[in-house]
């Protein structure tokens, strides 16, 4: 095990909270993929990755971090059996936060230089071409620290398992030279939901500058389909960069305390990330806590009580993504010349799958209170392999 003492010097005076929710597939169970949706190496906050192999071979582990739109950088770890590794991403990336520019002019995401998401996955060998293999044994979290606020988020990562035609160790997909792109299909993997689903937070927005650090802050990153589409880790940030966009304007996507239902719009982003009042462009009586139905408007349907949760900070959301995997060659945010049937590629049509999270901060007399939520799968849009529970052959 490789530690940094600062880190833990660090997180030891910090109330660390760590995430609630189920997310995607075979949620808490390791697999050959964990994607991490969120990290900040922005001014003043530090991303540390722990990584830890549940099995007793060796694993090479590939670290593909992506930018808000451009930046995407690999590393590579090894991890012995039983291993745990701290990845600093901060420490790790000699650009720094320069390397992963903000994007402005997109209200879905922050022109905040030094934020990303992060694809970690099982290699044969540590090379950006090297085959992906099975090998269902990664497991691993995410802290954020930001040192000037005294505070640190945790969240456990999406593990996604996979499966190769040769079992454990065997290649679930080549890569092409130089973009990492998928080459020959092998195997397969899990694919991530594309419907999430906040079940509640905390939506202690006051709309405002002075609103606490991260206050209903949501994140949505929209990984490599690697159900026979996109190798994990490949380039994604060609011309067509765009992986989530949300268009559910005349749904019931984000409900209050109450019950009652409004539209999300999130424009098409890389990466979304921000404040939820923000992100959300819905007008009309899209998500504003301002709008929360009073106790007195509140239902009372099935039973004496008003609801108990009128005109608080509370709410729910469903998030259904719009933006579609590739089906051919031409298709996807880069074009692969080796996207054909023979090749094994799945040309069927579907939605791309996300990952999440939300963080929350409170303040009350000097009181630091937060929550971190992974967000939650739709069952109907996710695929389960049934090769790979207990792949014990390690």
């Amino acid at each position: 095990m490789r530690q940094r003492v600062a880190f833990v010097l660090v997180v030891m005076g910090l109330a660390v909270v760590l995430a609630t929710g189920a997310g995607a597939n075979t949620e808490l169970v390791p697999g050959s993929r964990v994607v991490f949706p969120f990290f900040d190496m922005s001014t003043g906050n530090s991303t540390f990755l722990l990584l830890h192999n549940t099995g007793g071979l060796t694993a090479t582990v590939q670290l593909a971090l992506y930018g808000q739109g451009s930046g995407k950088q690999d590393f590579f770890l090894t991890l012995t059996g039983a291993d745990t590794d701290q990845f600093d991403i901060g420490l790790q990336v000699g650009g720094g936060a320069a390397t992963f520019p903000g994007v402005s002019g997109n209200t879905s995401q922050t022109n905040v230089a030094g934020r990303g998401w992060v694809d970690a996955f099982v290699v044969a060998s540590a090379s950006t071409s090297s085959n992906v293999i099975q090998r269902n044994a990664l497991a691993g979290s995410g802290i954020i620290v930001n040192i000037p606020g005294d505070f640190a988020f945790a969240y456990p990562g999406a593990a996604s398992q996979c499966q190769s035609d040769a079992g454990t160790g065997g290649a679930v997909v080549t890569r092409l030279a130089g973009s990492g792109l998928a080459g020959v299909w092998t195997g397969r993997c899990e694919q991530y939901p594309s419907t999430l689903f906040l079940p509640g937070y905390l939506a202690e927005d006051l709309e405002s500058t002075t609103s606490p650090l991260r206050t209903a802050f949501l994140v949505m990153a929209g990984p490599a389909d690697a159900n026979k589409k996109e190798a994990p880790g490949q380039d994604l940030d060609g011309a067509s960069a765009s992986l989530v966009s949300i268009q559910m304007p005349g749904e019931g996507a984000i409900f209050d305390g109450c019950g009652i239902g409004s539209g999300v719009t999130i424009a098409p982003a890389h990466l979304v990330n921000g404040r939820i009042s923000t992100v959300n462009t819905q007008s009309g009586n899209g998500f504003r806590r301002t709008n929360f139905t009073t106790t007195a408007s509140c239902p009372t349907t099935g039973g004496p009580f008003t609801d108990e949760l009128s005109n608080s900070p509370i709410a729910s959301m469903k998030l259904r993504n719009n933006i579609d995997t590739p089906v051919s060659a031409v298709t996807g945010p880069v074009p692969n010349p080796d996207f054909t049937g023979p090749n094994g590629f799945d040309t069927s049509a579907r939605k791309r799958g996300m990952v999440g999270v939300a963080f929350g901060t409170a303040f009350d007399g000097g009181l630091k209170v937060g929550d971190t939520i992974r967000l939650w799968g739709h069952g109907s849009t996710q695929t389960y392999l049934t090769c790979c529970f207990g792949d014990t052959a390690q």
